[in-house]
């Protein structure tokens, strides 16, 4: 399962080590290990189609926020999930 986590707080950016904590628990391969993103923007321009399974938005972000970002991914990918 390829993930990304977008999050602007470096405080709150630990879910990463949950995910990882909770796959290895249950035996589900994350390859690779979720990548962490501090901004939509950092995000989106690495984004393309397919490349992610499952992304994680952070909706209050300076700049592009979680919606914006959401709606710019699902423009391009209509399978990636997002929370």
């Amino acid at each position: 399962m390829r993930i990304a986590i977008v999050e602007d707080d470096r405080g709150d950016a630990e879910l990463r080590s949950c995910l990882k904590a909770w796959s290895s628990e249950r035996g589900i391969a994350l390859v690779p290990p979720p990548t962490l993103f501090f901004s939509g923007e950092a995000l989106l321009e690495k984004f393309a189609p397919d490349q992610y399974d499952l992304i994680f938005l952070d909706v209050l972000m300076e700049g592009v926020n979680g919606m914006e970002a959401a709606r710019r991914i699902r423009a391009q990918d209509s399978r990636c999930r997002l929370i």
